[in-house]
């Protein structure tokens, strides 16, 4: 079945536009741009009002395009400067242009710049408190110490206010997407806002950034327009999701409160009484211990065990792998047809423990602790 496409005019202007703006940033590659940073002598000719009439990009762009895209750069350029040291402020206590290259230099070898001529992260909480002037030293300039150093102040309030308005935009932005995705799933589930999040976070087990585990696998499914073919090919994803569907109606047809809720996915630990779809081995009814790490499940069973995919349950190894046997003739050729699963099973710790460990006739328990040292008792 062959899918298409539909563009509207609404996507074809934003392909348009991020074609144009490639554009742009390619032709300014060289003499003004070197990547994503500035050429040092793009600010100076930027700040020129009287360089716009001789700036020129593609012949696709007309004069005043042209006049637009160097009017653009003009604001990044000044934008840009209060972050850096400028060499008109230092103009402004008689420095020649030798002695702001030299002063620079001395700031980079005393670590307080880097080499793009920025005040080094881990010097801006030094610089944000005027106290530090007293204890602050510029090998050569010893005379202009206060007055670069208040520069270098003003730079640093500037760098940290624009870091915590970042953070509280993205504080906010992440708000607004948690509240209109609950906002939906209330609809769609037919449970109150606050019920929508003690199911979320019990059943997803993350307390932040629900939008996040309802969205990403979503978003990693859809085509180039955002758009979704089919439902998303990730086992423990529809299954969180059908599990919630599930709450929601036993909440509905109890009438049960946000206490009632809670108490069940807490006190009663509900969400970990659901079965899983692992298929155990043949014969196999019980398990001494297993052991749930982000890429295996390992079962143990008196002196046996078994891997599996923490992604869809498929059993890749055991123990002993036999050939001729149908079911360990399709491990064989699962690890032949994928080199990077047989160099994670030749390295894997319980392959080698097993193999060095005779003798080992149980697993009792099994855990890797928060140093990351696998524990097996």
């Amino acid at each position: 079945k062959a899918t298409w496409l539909q563009l509207d005019q609404g996507e074809l202007a934003k392909l348009a536009a991020m074609t144009v703006s490639r554009w742009v940033h390619e032709d300014l590659q060289g003499e003004y741009l070197n990547g994503t940073h500035l050429q040092s002598s793009a600010g100076v000719f930027f700040k020129e009002e009287e360089n716009r009439e001789s700036f020129e990009l593609r012949s696709y762009f007309d004069a005043s395009q042209n006049e637009i895209a160097f009017d653009h750069m003009a604001s990044i350029v000044t934008y840009a400067d209060q972050y850096r040291l400028q060499d008109e402020k230092l103009t402004s206590l008689s420095f020649n242009a030798d002695e702001i290259e030299a002063l620079k230099q001395n700031l980079t070898a005393i670590g307080v710049l880097d080499g793009q001529d920025l005040l080094g992260a881990d010097r801006i909480p030094f610089f944000l408190v005027p106290e530090n002037a007293a204890a602050f030293h510029i090998p050569g300039f010893a005379d202009y110490t206060l007055e670069v150093f208040f520069q270098i102040h003003e730079i640093a309030k500037a760098i940290n206010g624009t870091v915590k308005a970042i953070d509280q935009a993205l504080k906010d932005h992440t708000e607004e997407q948690q509240s209109a995705i609950v906002e939906q799933l209330q609809g769609v589930l037919g449970i109150d806002s606050e019920a929508v999040k003690a199911l979320s976070q019990a059943v997803f087990k993350t307390e932040n950034n629900l939008h996040f585990v309802w969205l990403k696998p979503l978003l990693e499914e859809a085509n180039a327009l955002g758009q979704l073919d089919e439902l998303p090919d990730d086992m423990h994803y529809t299954q969180a999701v059908k599990r919630i569907r599930q709450f929601a109606l036993l909440i509905k047809q109890q009438q049960l409160d946000i206490h009632e809720i809670n108490l069940a996915l807490e006190d009663q630990d509900l969400v970990a009484k659901f079965p899983e779809d692992l298929i155990l081995p043949d014969d196999i009814t019980s398990v001494d211990t297993l052991l749930e790490t982000e890429e295996f499940i390992y079962l143990f069973k008196k002196d046996y065990y078994w891997i599996y995919l923490a992604q869809d349950y498929t059993l890749i190894d055991k123990k002993e792998v036999t050939p001729g046997i149908e079911e360990d003739d399709g491990l064989i050729d699962l690890q032949k047809d994928n080199e990077a699963l047989q160099k994670r099973l030749k390295e894997d710790p319980i392959r080698q423990l097993f193999d060095e460990e005779d003798d080992l006739a149980q697993v009792d328990a099994a855990f890797i602790d928060r140093h990351g040292t696998w524990v097996i008792v």
